[in-house]
């Protein structure tokens, strides 16, 4: 495992509460990380790598904080954003969208 995975996946690790994180896990679904704490993964991630996450609309990833309802529908519209991809992002050093 490489030095930026590892990293991320304890960043990860520690805002989800979450072990064993893998690169195919989606974080705002499997590890449901959503509303604050998405914002401090971000900022983390920001800070530990340097990446920038400018342009990203965490609302197509996101749901808000204590906005609760059926999470089949809340699911609808909204983007899986996996470990994988945000290594990517942490490589390439600025955010960009997944290609699916």
């Amino acid at each position: 495992m490489a030095n930026e995975e590892i990293r991320l996946i304890n960043l990860i690790e520690k805002v989800s509460g979450t072990r064993n994180v893998g690169l195919d896990d989606r974080v705002n679904f499997n590890l449901n990380i959503q509303g604050d704490d998405a914002s401090e993964l971000i900022d983390a991630i920001h800070q530990e790598f340097g990446t920038s996450f400018a342009g990203m609309d965490m609302q197509k990833y996101f749901k808000d904080e204590g906005f609760e309802i059926q999470l089949r529908f809340w699911r609808m519209g909204k983007l899986p954003l996996t470990v994988r991809h945000l290594l990517h992002v942490i490589e390439k050093g600025v955010w960009f969208e997944p290609v699916e």
